[in-house]
């Protein structure tokens, strides 16, 4: 694992990034189906 700070503070926002989209991709796909009457899971 990274020691440094500076790695550590970069993954976690980059974490952070990936999780915010995978969020609002998985929130795009629910209204779609939503208006489709789809269910997607």
């Amino acid at each position: 694992m990274f020691h440094d700070p500076s790695a550590v503070t970069f993954t976690n926002k980059a974490a952070n990034e990936i999780k915010e989209r995978l969020n609002s991709f998985f929130t795009q796909k629910k209204i779609i189906s939503k208006d489709k009457q789809l269910t997607l899971f």
